[in-house]
């Protein structure tokens, strides 16, 4: 999940900032044709659980402020299990992909 990412509202000008790419030295490309969804900082902290009911793991998502060079406002999203940063399992990837689906909101439409 750490492709994922994210600019917090609060430290933000507008939210087409989140469209400069905030890898590029002096932010020189720029997402023009992308969207944009916005959504609670608080509804991306859940916990998730496999769906096999003997696999007792819990992976806890969390948005974290990981302001950079380029980008202050910059967010990414963090899972970790037993408080270790992890690569969850794609099954819970595919449960939190399906449950921002849920949360988030379009701000701009991507063109079709």
């Amino acid at each position: 999940m750490r492709e994922d990412s994210y600019n917090r509202e609060l430290f933000s000008q507008a939210p087409t900032d989140v469209l400069y790419d905030e890898r590029q030295e002096n932010n020189t490309h720029y997402y023009a044709d992308w969207g944009i969804v916005a959504f609670q900082h608080a509804q991306l902290e859940k916990v998730y659980t496999p769906s096999d009911p003997k696999d007792s793991r819990q992976f806890r998502a969390s948005v974290v402020h990981a302001p950079n060079e380029c980008m202050y406002p910059h967010c990414q999203q963090e899972v970790t299990e037993g408080g270790r940063i992890v690569e969850p399992p794609k099954s819970i990837k595919l449960k939190m992909r399906n449950y921002m689906g849920d949360v988030c909101k379009a701000v701009k439409n991507a063109p079709l």
